[in-house]
């Protein structure tokens, strides 16, 4: 969840939440944290991330981008994968289109063969991982169609 401070907000696993609650004694903070065993959940308990902690996240593999909040954590490598093949594939294209026009009849002929295997290539790899992508939507029982498509569409 993305509040007006542009802070975002995460689950705690309850393991973490023993860890700062051990803190808190040592520092002698007099925030008192929930007691685990009083009937708090583990999805009660929530971390707010800075700009910083977010930039954080991303070199750890967590994408930052706040519309993917709702994709779940195991599908946002794929979906960053994908994104990341549909860029090259235009950068691909961008650049075929460029030999093609090429006034140097040489430099083309041996170009663009070389752009277009490689463009067969990439749209392979996005196949297949397109095709895994759909594998485990199905398989965590996803059903929300805006999810769907926005996984799916990875922009």
């Amino acid at each position: 969840m993305l509040t007006l401070s542009g802070w975002i907000t995460t689950q705690v696993p309850p393991s973490s939440r023993a860890a700062a609650d051990a803190k808190a004694a040592r520092t002698g903070t007099a925030e008192q944290a929930e007691d685990p065993a009083a009937g708090t959940d583990a999805a009660d308990q929530h971390v707010r991330l800075s700009q910083a902690g977010r930039e954080l996240a991303a070199t750890m593999g967590v994408p930052v981008e706040e519309e993917d909040e709702d994709i779940p954590q195991e599908l946002r490598p794929m979906v960053k994968m994908i994104r990341q093949l549909k860029k090259k594939i235009e950068e691909k294209l961008r650049e075929l289109q460029e030999a093609m026009r090429s006034s140097d009849p040489g430099a083309k002929e041996a170009r663009v063969p070389e752009l277009q295997k490689e463009l067969q290539q990439l749209n392979s790899v996005l196949q297949t991982a397109t095709a895994a992508m759909a594998s485990a939507i199905k398989e965590m029982g996803i059903s929300d169609p805006a999810l769907i498509m926005k996984v799916m569409g990875s922009r």
